[in-house]
This record gives C-alpha cells, structure tokens and sequence, in this order.
C-alpha cells in the first residue's frame, strides 16, 4: 500500500514528534488527575503513576482505525498511507522503546 516515494524524510521526523507528543500528553492527562487517582478507589502510587504513563496501552485501537482509514477509497492516497504509517509507526516505537525499558520503572 506504501510506496517508497510516498513517506518522505520529514515523515519519519513526525512520526517521532507524534510518539513524543502521545508521552508528554499521557503525562498531562494521568498527571492532571494524580491526586484524586491518589486519593479514591485503591489509591495509585508515584510507581503506579510513572508506570501508566510510561507502559499505557497506544497500539491496538489506534492500529485498528487507522486499519479503516487506510481502506477507505472516499479518502486522499496520501492521507490513508500516511495515516497507516504514522499509526503503526508509533505503536512500533511504544513497543521497541516503551516496551523494553518499563521494567526499569
């Protein structure tokens, strides 16, 4: 579906600053609620914390719409590769760096 001149040297730059932007923005959502997380139900631990934000869940849904997306002729060639390759490109990022280190934490 991806041809070699359709992803260029930027996209890769993107998918990277689309894997970041996920990190920094999991941060904000689980650090926005820490203290009523904290608080209620079991309570969550700084550990817990690091480990949620670090080792969430970021590949089968998304891979799955983007699956749909990139199926759907209605839509731009371009934009159902890029879509396709943006997806999987940071769910393999998730697993390979996510993945690997979250025993550290």
């Amino acid at each position: 579906m991806i041809n070699k001149s359709t992803i260029v040297a930027s996209d890769w730059v993107k998918m990277v600053i689309f894997y970041i932007c996920m990190i920094v923005m999991r941060f904000v959502m689980v650090g926005t609620f820490y203290k009523i997380l904290q608080r209620h139900g079991y309570g969550l631990s700084k550990a817990e914390f690091w480990v949620i934000i670090w080792g969430g869940l970021r590949g089968a849904l998304g891979l799955t719409l983007a699956l749909m997306v990139g199926v759907d002729t209605a839509l731009p060639q371009r934009l159902r590769e890029l879509t396709v390759f943006y997806m999987s490109g940071t769910a393999t990022l998730t697993l390979l760096i996510n993945g690997t280190t979250c025993a550290s934490l």
